[in-house]
């Protein structure tokens, strides 16, 4: 969790720090994706993570949806690059 904190920090300065502005025009706001089977957080780490989510600033995914969800993903590009060879 203490790595997950760094990022939302980082992520959240990048964001509002002046010199990114034209990124932020582009994307203001950003969201981070726990892969992972369970959590097994206590105190301060789980009432960050709960606040976290609860700001829908991030959302846990079970590894199986996440390598389903890619798998799906990659035969949709898959699928696109063929239909643009077949067009050409």
């Amino acid at each position: 969790m203490d790595r997950i904190i760094t990022y939302y920090e980082q992520f959240e300065a990048f964001i509002e720090d002046p010199k990114h502005k034209e990124f932020k025009d582009f994307a203001n706001d950003f969201h981070i994706t726990l892969v992972c089977d369970k959590e097994n957080l206590t105190g301060a780490q789980k009432a960050t993570y709960s606040s976290y989510r609860e700001k829908g600033k991030l959302t846990p995914i079970a590894w199986s949806a996440f390598l389903l969800r890619t798998e799906k993903t990659h035969q949709e590009f898959l699928d696109e690059a063929e239909r643009m060879k077949k067009a050409n």
